[in-house]
């Protein structure tokens, strides 16, 4: 949403609580804060309550005065709740009292919690860039840390708390704190980077699925190559993926070059882009795997790492070749993040004088191709195995297969045969001794 839409939300909302218990206690707080102050879309509307059992509570009272579309969610073991305004109902905004946390149990980065004040709140927080809160009454932004606007101003990304306590407590947010310095081109300050340094071994409590979410989100975020490059002067990476090792400088700068010059990226292309350093599909496939990526999303990367070691070595092009490869992609989509990445290859590598780019021409062909018809991302066979055993006699076996085979190389050459054309071509082929 943009900063106009958001400051309307706040005003709304000042006007409906004007003289009522929740003035002055309701205030947006963490990421919309900031972006805010820096003028940035706004993503997520987070709000706090400093009363006890405010954030439920506070709902409940506008539900009561008839001012929510629809229900809200309600999640009393955790005392927040998810609603929508009638006067915005096409946004989602989240609702919470303050709280405190404490860290009971080293092996687990689940705290116990508790309603606090707005000074625990906010030093429960990871870091002093998202640790503002705005009170909805006035729009006066609160500072409870004493360094959010200064960090701001100065362009400095730091923890809310003592570093090394911070970051002991929740590893999780070494993760964070190298995301949020690539996305917003941020140094981060020195205690909170040594701190990184030497608690990178924490990481090993998080689970696979919080790890994969905050890599993701770097991959996907304004300057992954910065924040990779941060995990990994932190020690993090070889950490949290062994099987990437620290010394292999010429495959870790492959790995960034590539991602870094993908024009687009979406998890599939990001994911195999980073991993390309490891050259062994297998072993990309085991890491998605104990990362708890589905088989699917699985096999695209695997099958994007695979294509993308073959076609320097492919030799000649051909329409053959080209449908070939379409048939292996299965889709335009895969076939597409595949080019994208080949591309990307090849301005991180490039090719020796006088050689052409091999991805542009191969979407070239592929662009004719797709004018008249003769891709082949969808193959079907033009004839089924029925067929081919009633046409050629033959009972289920291998010289059923070997015509299904050559049904394929017929398509590969040209799709656009009749049926006719197909039939009599296959009538006249010799089998293997």
């Amino acid at each position: 949403m943009t900063v106009q839409y958001f400051k309307d939300i706040l005003s709304h909302l000042a006007t409906l609580t004007s003289g009522t218990q929740w003035e002055g206690h309701l205030l947006c707080v963490g990421g919309c804060c900031r972006d805010m102050i820096l003028g940035e879309e706004i993503k997520d509307v987070d709000m706090v309550v400093d009363l006890p059992e405010g954030g439920i509570r506070f709902v409940q009272w506008l539900g009561d005065g008839d001012l929510l579309e629809g229900n809200p969610q309600l999640f009393p073991e955790f005392g927040t709740t998810k609603f929508h305004l009638r006067a915005f109902p096409e946004t989602e905004l989240e609702c919470v009292n303050t709280r405190k946390e404490a860290y009971p149990d080293f092996h687990s980065r689940n705290p116990v919690t508790g309603f606090g004040t707005l000074e625990e709140d906010c030093m429960r927080r990871d870091l002093t860039v998202n640790s503002l809160y705005i009170r909805v009454s006035d729009s006066v932004v609160v500072d409870p840390c004493g360094h959010g606007l200064d960090d701001i101003r100065g362009k400095v990304i730091r923890c809310t708390a003592e570093p090394g306590k911070s970051l002991y407590e929740d590893p999780l947010r070494i993760l964070r704190t190298a995301r949020f310095a690539a996305r917003l081109g941020w140094d981060i300050e020195p205690l909170t980077l040594e701190a990184m340094k030497s608690l990178h071994s924490r990481l090993m409590i998080l689970t696979p699925a919080r790890v994969r979410g905050e890599i993701e989100k770097i991959l996907l975020d304004r300057d992954p190559v910065r924040g990779l490059s941060i995990l990994r002067e932190s020690g993090a990476i070889p950490e949290i993926f062994p099987e990437i090792l620290p010394d292999r400088e010429e495959d870790w700068a492959g790995s960034m070059g590539i991602l870094g010059s993908l024009d687009h990226r979406d998890p599939e292309r990001a994911w195999a882009a980073f991993l390309w350093q490891l050259h062994d599909p297998s072993r990309v496939g085991a890491m998605l795997e104990r990362m708890g990526y589905s088989q699917k999303m699985k096999g695209r990367v695997v099958l994007l790492l695979s294509e993308l070691r073959t076609l320097r070595s492919s030799g000649e092009i051909t329409h053959s070749s080209v449908r070939r490869l379409h048939s292996r992609c299965r889709s335009e989509e895969a076939f597409l993040s595949l080019m994208a990445l080949g591309l990307a290859e090849e301005k991180t590598f490039p090719l020796p004088d006088g050689q052409g780019s091999i991805c542009r021409t191969i979407l070239s062909m592929t662009g004719k191709m797709k004018e008249e018809g003769s891709t082949l991302f969808d193959y079907r066979s033009p004839l089924d195995g029925d067929e081919v055993m009633r046409l050629m006699g033959l009972p289920p076996g291998k010289k059923v297969k070997e015509c299904m085979d050559f049904l394929f190389d017929l398509c590969c050459e040209n799709p656009l045969r009749t049926e006719e054309e197909f039939i009599s071509a296959l009538r006249k082929m010799t089998f293997d001794a």
